[in-house]
């Protein structure tokens, strides 16, 4: 599909993995946010945007926004990630902070994933070891089904 397009910021791969997925579902092309040109956005009736939530954002997505602004104003869809479950995180709060950027509000999604520890420094593997035990019951294996509602999302837009 040329008419749209995934764009991600990811450090551990999990939003990698999502963005590859939802590429894959709509057969459209995907990029990792470093390597991304304007040129690339034109043209594109949706761009998707993934990145890793921290707070009240999306990482990433406000200075990609910045950049890009006159090229996807209108078309963007957002979803972000992390470890923790959806009821331990504020995403309300997440979803009015993106659209507060966003000309067009959309629907925003969350895929709660897991992380490849031995990928990354061992820092973020003390913080990781302590999400898995304070969420323990609740963590689950990314799935590529999760990504089904914003697949949905994108094909009626079109």
């Amino acid at each position: 599909m040329e008419d749209a397009i995934v764009i991600y910021t990811s450090r551990t791969g999990f939003t990698q993995q999502y963005a590859l997925w939802v590429a894959r579902e709509l057969h459209c092309e995907v990029l990792d946010s470093k390597f991304v040109t304007k040129t690339d956005l034109q043209g594109r009736r949706i761009i998707i945007y993934g990145g890793h939530v921290v707070g009240h954002h999306v990482t990433g997505f406000r200075s990609f926004l910045g950049k890009y602004q006159q090229v996807c104003h209108r078309r963007l869809v957002v979803f972000g990630t992390g470890m923790r479950p959806e009821t331990s995180l504020d995403l309300v709060s997440v979803a009015q902070t993106t659209n507060q950027l966003m000309a067009d509000k959309q629907p925003f999604f969350y895929f709660q994933g897991e992380v490849e520890t031995q990928a990354i420094p061992l820092w973020r593997r003390a913080w990781i070891a302590y999400f898995k035990h304070r969420y323990q019951s609740e963590l689950s294996c990314s799935q590529q089904i999760r990504v089904d509602p914003l697949v949905r999302h994108v094909e009626q837009m079109i």
